[in-house]
């Protein structure tokens, strides 16, 4: 029987456990790595009469559990890579804001295409639109600024 433990220490390394018959093997993830092993594909929707909603897995589930406002920089690089994009956002957007505004084809900016099937299709032409997005959204929280995008 394997039992997965998982914890987290205070230096920024995710400790991802496995105990085997009494024995516990410990195997530390630096955080950065973690977000670099995160994909859009960790990212599902549900379309509802309310809006989208996002489910994440994987390496994504992971960052959103365990990593801090710290690694907000890291995920807005992460928006340039056509692969991790959606992932860093729907991150940047669950950990970050409050209030996501949504709707039935749009996750706070991101376009997204639900079809009936439950396949989506997401324009990578976003990245950079969304990339401003988060560089302004940042300043202004460093700042100490309001902002305006939000209700």
């Amino acid at each position: 029987m394997w039992i997965q433990i998982v914890s987290i220490t205070i230096l920024a390394t995710i400790n991802v456990g496995v105990v085997q018959c009494g024995q516990r093997t410990t195997v530390t993830i630096p955080a950065k790595e973690l977000i670099e092993a995160i994909r859009n594909h960790d990212v599902t929707w549900d379309g509802t009469p309310g809006g989208l909603v996002v489910h994440w897995g994987g390496a994504t589930f992971l960052v959103a559990k365990y990593c801090g406002p710290d690694s907000s920089d890291q995920l807005v690089s992460a928006l340039g890579d056509p692969d991790r994009f959606v992932a860093a956002h729907v991150l940047l957007a669950g950990r970050l804001l409050r209030e996501i505004s949504h709707d039935a084809g749009s996750y706070d900016h991101l376009d997204v295409v639900l079809r009936a099937d439950g396949s989506t299709s997401i324009d990578t032409a976003q990245r950079s639109k969304l990339t401003k997005l988060w560089t302004e959204r940042l300043r202004r929280r460093r700042d100490g600024s309001r902002d305006p995008s939000l209700r």
